[in-house]
């Protein structure tokens, strides 16, 4: 398998192309959601449910991370017809992809808040 680098990049774009979506929907899946959408009741679910929001940042942080194989693959695609137009998507994709997986890491943050601090204090903090 490792001595064909065609057939390597192919497997790694089809095993990335399933396992992506399948650890976002995980993560999303494992997720506290609060009742109303206020900092205090958001804080107030993370501090109840921790460990759920741990999995599930970190489901979605590599499920993001998955995508840029992805999108190197149909960038590749491209790569004879539409150079440009690949090179920019590949670009954005890329950006995009490690972007948001970058933002879900903020997910530890707010753990961090609701451990260390009080209610009042983490709400606090959070609205700044």
């Amino acid at each position: 398998m490792l001595k064909d680098p065609v057939r390597f990049r192919r497997l790694l774009a089809v095993g990335s192309l399933m396992l992506a979506p399948v650890l976002m929907l995980a993560g999303v899946l494992v997720a506290p959601f609060e009742e109303t959408s206020t900092s205090a009741a958001y804080l107030e679910v993370v501090h109840y449910n921790a460990a759920a929001a741990e999995l599930s940042a970190v489901l979605l942080h590599f499920g993001f991370l998955l995508l840029v194989p992805c999108v190197w693959a149909m960038a590749a695609l491209l790569q004879e017809r539409a150079t440009v137009l690949g090179n920019l998507g590949l670009l954005l994709g890329t950006l995009g992809a490690i972007g948001n997986s970058g933002v879900v890491l903020l997910d530890f943050a707010d753990i961090a808040l609701v451990r260390e601090l009080t209610q009042g204090e983490a709400v606090a903090v959070y609205d700044r």
